[in-house]
């Protein structure tokens, strides 16, 4: 467990602006820098983006309830991924190739 301890750095980071990540294959690290304005700037952003998400995620939400049961038919899945309704695939259905790829000389004379 001691080892275990020793390998995890990354709590000693916290105290640090400026650290290099040396990766061992490398010839030069990447060397990280704090930036206490990015970091405001990023903070600020994102408190934006999650509460226009808080006030958008109910019509969201109810639109998709709506719409589920279209997305989840068999119908919507054929016409999306532009399959044969289930009688034209019926009938055109193609015979199974032999293993070397082409239809044997005995599934031939059975059609």
């Amino acid at each position: 467990m001691l080892d275990l301890l020793q390998e995890l750095l990354w709590f000693r980071v916290l105290h640090h602006d400026r650290i290099v990540a040396e990766t061992g294959w490398e010839a030069n690290p990447p060397m990280f820098q704090r930036d206490p304005v990015a970091f405001r700037q990023l903070l600020v952003e994102g408190l934006r983006l999650v509460a226009r998400l808080a006030r958008r995620a109910a019509p969201v939400q109810a639109a998709w309830r709506d719409a589920q049961p279209r997305f989840g038919s068999r119908d919507f899945w054929r016409d999306y991924l532009n399959l044969a309704s289930a009688a034209t695939q019926d009938i055109e259905a193609p015979r199974p190739l032999s293993s070397r790829g082409q239809n044997s000389e005995r599934d031939r004379r059975r059609a």
